[in-house]
């Protein structure tokens, strides 16, 4: 015995389930004659099941330091698979990170799929993957710090620095930032030059270092001239001639 599908495209082209009708051919047996015997067609019940897409290339693109655990932007990936030249829509959301502190994790990535100019999306599913996602460290900003002039000395010290105000933290969070170092003058002479100056970052009350970086400066500096003292000048007494000069 036989069975042959009866099934009028397109509609049973799509995902789901259809009460199909089945007929029946006979044929001898060996000891039994078809032509004695006779089956009815009957309506059985038949799916089609979502086709399993792949995907491949998706990346979570890294995201500097805000304070917060949300995942950076998904970039979908290729998708494979597809029947035919049907094509979809997808787009992807990555997973919270398990912390907001700078740091790279493995984060989940879901999927949605739409309707393409030829696909429908109720035809297809596409699992989640696991895709690495990195937080980065949060570029502060200075403003205000200074090299104070000294006089001349005879060395290429630098005059004493004073840190500005930094910029750019996340809101509430707060630094400790002190100097590193400051770059000697490249002449012990009097001028003015611009000084390489450095930073240490320290956690603050509320705010760790590791989640920022901040970059040098170039701050200007000068050295003076030197003022000197003058001591024992006389000036000779001389006899009365009419005149006024010394």
């Amino acid at each position: 015995v036989t069975g042959v599908q009866t099934c009028a495209l397109p509609i049973c082209a799509d995902v789901g389930s259809e009460s199909l009708a089945v007929t029946y051919t006979l044929a001898d047996g060996v000891n039994g004659k078809a032509s004695n015997y006779q089956l009815a067609g009957q309506n059985i019940n038949g799916s089609i099941t979502k086709r399993t897409l792949t995907m491949t290339g998706t990346s979570i693109g890294s995201r500097e330091y805000d304070g917060t655990k949300f995942s950076g932007t998904v970039t979908v990936g290729t998708v494979g698979n597809t029947v035919g030249l049907e094509d979809l829509v997808i787009t992807g959301a990555g997973s919270d990170f398990s912390s907001a502190d700078v740091g790279s994790e493995n984060l989940t990535v879901t999927y949605s799929l739409a309707n393409g100019t030829t696909g429908k999306a109720s035809n297809y599913q596409l699992g989640t993957q696991t895709v690495s996602g990195s937080i980065t460290k949060r570029t502060l900003t200075m403003g205000g710090t200074t090299i104070q002039s000294r006089e001349y000395d005879g060395t290429k010290l630098a005059g004493t620095v004073t840190v500005g105000t930094a910029g750019n933290l996340v809101s509430g969070e707060n630094l400790t930032v002190t100097l590193n170092n400051v770059a000697n003058f490249t002449s012990a002479d009097v001028g003015s030059e611009s000084l390489a100056v450095t930073y240490t970052l320290a956690d603050g009350v509320n705010g760790k270092a590791s989640n920022y970086q901040l970059a040098g400066q170039n701050i200007n500096g000068s050295i003076t001239k030197r003022t000197l003292t003058m001591s024992g000048t006389t000036i000779q007494s001389r006899e009365y001639d009419g005149m006024t000069t010394a």
